[in-house]
């Protein structure tokens, strides 16, 4: 998946694509295989290349700065950042974006936050909808055992 995701980004037929990647890894840190990860992940990649959904994301986080930790950091939600994800999806209809995700099935639960393979798939295929319905040009390709 990784030799696929960086062919795609150097692709010099479309050199204005986008590609965003993620690997879960059962085996590794809570953002490596949680959809929590996975949205923080996806959006660091992906916010910079569009200016509406970057100044959403902005005014998200202005909004909770300081109601959460005592020491600055923000506890963001899969809710939070799923609607800014779907956002994005939605209003970026210049540039083709092509998502990587590799090893679908180890997401897993972490600290209570039920998030299994077929609850991503869930989010993927509203993912996928929402930016159809937009005429937005999202491509996900994901793998799992």
């Amino acid at each position: 998946m990784k030799a696929l995701a960086s062919e795609c980004a150097t692709n010099a037929k479309c050199p204005q694509m986008h590609v965003a990647t993620f690997f879960f890894d059962a085996r590794d840190t809570s953002d490596q295989k949680s959809m929590l990860g996975f949205m923080k992940t996806i959006l660091f990649q992906l916010l910079p290349i569009c200016a509406k959904t970057y100044n959403h994301f902005n005014n998200l986080h202005d909004q909770k700065i300081g109601r959460d930790d005592e020491d600055g950091a923000i506890d963001w939600h899969v809710g939070d950042l799923r609607d800014v994800l779907l956002r994005f999806c939605s209003v970026n209809r210049d540039v083709p974006i092509y998502i990587f995700i590799d090893a679908v099935d180890e997401c897993g639960d972490i600290e209570g936050n039920s998030t299994d393979a077929r609850s991503f798939a869930d989010f993927l295929q509203e993912l996928a909808d929402t930016s159809y319905d937009a005429g937005s040009k999202v491509n996900i390709c994901l793998s799992s055992r």
